[in-house]
């Protein structure tokens, strides 16, 4: 494995000071970051706006999708909180996944797609939904809870009657780990 010096190295800290920006959207993705302690949130702009896609808690990894497809960053991090990383190079994770069967990164690759697709797919329908409550009382519709929500996240989920997209209002944060 030309890459086993950096998996056996290990991962370096960085510690983020509250606000300060972890890395931006479209940046060339260079390492992954594993939360140890804080909060950080990752959002992108839609329409001129700040849309927040959520919020990594402690332990949480953020920024590994660019790791694995070479793509750029899809969202930007910064610290809610001030933060500290376990840094994890874009060379460690080659590494870890040289010796993974090919079957592995066909898998790999399809999740890395659809989460990076779902995450357009929210930010855009947040944006709508923002722009829905942003509206006048009288044009605006309500918003309700989707049919199809999973019990766990019914709160979360929601409906914009305006736009005919599903999402969050704007500012929500959704539990678990972004990217």
């Amino acid at each position: 494995m030309k890459h086993s010096n950096a998996v056996a190295n290990g991962p370096q800290r960085k510690t983020f000071a509250k606000g300060a920006t972890i890395f931006k959207e479209g940046d060339k993705a260079d390492a992954a970051y594993i939360l140890e302690s804080g909060s950080v949130e990752i959002f992108k702009m839609v329409g001129g706006r700040r849309i927040e896609l959520g919020t990594v808690r402690s332990w949480g990894i953020f920024g590994e999708l660019g790791l694995i497809d070479d793509r750029p960053r899809m969202a930007a991090a910064y610290a809610a909180q001030e933060s500290v990383c376990m840094v994890v190079s874009k060379e460690a994770v080659a590494g870890l996944l040289d010796g993974a069967p090919e079957g592995l990164h066909v898998l790999i690759a399809s999740l890395v797609q659809i989460i990076r697709t779902a995450g357009e797919e929210l930010a855009e329908a947040r944006f709508h939904c923002w722009k829905c409550a942003a509206r006048p009382a009288e044009g605006r519709r309500n918003y309700t809870v989707g049919p199809a929500s999973p019990p766990a996240f019914a709160a979360e989920r929601r409906i914009c009657k305006h736009s005919g997209s599903a999402g969050t209002p704007a500012g929500r944060s959704v539990r678990g780990n972004a990217s």
